[in-house]
């Protein structure tokens, strides 16, 4: 209840040690744990990994393919604007490519 107790057992001081102590004891335990994962697999990946992507060396795939019918994998506002036909703003109602 903090500042809105009126027992003085649970004064704002009181709640203001127990999160400090929480705290403490939570950065104490997930500094334990990152510390025994980096002693026994690591915490970073590879520098080629890193290059190449995480969903190529995890789950051996892209996670975005752009590719569009052999063109070459680009941002798909790249691939519109090269391509003759295809509007860069949505069509009105009716309207026809």
């Amino acid at each position: 209840v903090g500042i809105f107790s009126t027992n003085p057992a649970h004064n704002l001081t009181t709640q203001l040690i127990g999160v400090g102590a929480y705290g403490v004891a939570t950065f104490s335990a997930a500094m334990l744990l990152l510390g025994a994962i980096k002693a026994i697999m690591g915490l970073r990946v590879s520098p080629e990994e890193e290059i190449e992507g995480l969903d190529i060396s995890e789950h051996g795939m892209h996670a975005y393919d752009f590719d569009m019918g052999g063109a070459v994998s680009e941002s798909p506002l790249a691939i519109a604007s090269a391509t003759p036909g295809v509007p860069l703003r949505p069509l009105a109602a009716g309207e026809e490519i």
